[in-house]
């Protein structure tokens, strides 16, 4: 186990790095993914749909664990497939229309999940 001890900061001192909380990590993630699904919706080359298929996947996956966590079934059922459907190895080939629905949809999914981990944990 580790110890915490608090020890001010002095003039000229570097502060000592802070612990990084899951839940805000996750809704920078949010961010970030939601952002890029919308502009996902302009005629953009392959390799922005590729990276985007990464970072969507990544963040549900990561959020379905947090979800997992907090014991929120609906949001790792949610998360887990939106992940599935973004997956990078085994891509799932739409048409335009159908993935700009899809990314409109899943923008406002993840950004919401983010906003909903974060007031999970203030709520305790």
């Amino acid at each position: 186990m580790t110890s915490i001890s608090y020890h001010p900061v002095r003039k000229g001192e570097t502060p000592p790095p802070q612990r990084s909380d899951p839940q805000e990590l996750y809704r920078l993630m949010c961010g970030v993914s939601a952002v890029m699904l919308l502009v996902a919706l302009l005629p953009l080359p392959y390799g922005y749909y590729a990276l985007l298929r990464l970072v969507v996947c990544g963040t549900s996956a990561y959020g379905a664990h947090i979800f997992l966590k907090q014991d929120r079934t609906k949001w790792t059922v949610g998360l887990g497939l939106l992940g599935i459907l973004f997956n990078p190895i085994i891509p799932i080939h739409l048409d335009r229309a159908t993935w700009a629905v899809i990314d409109l949809v899943a923008a406002a999914v993840i950004f919401v999940s983010g906003r909903r981990a974060v007031s999970l944990r203030q709520k305790r």
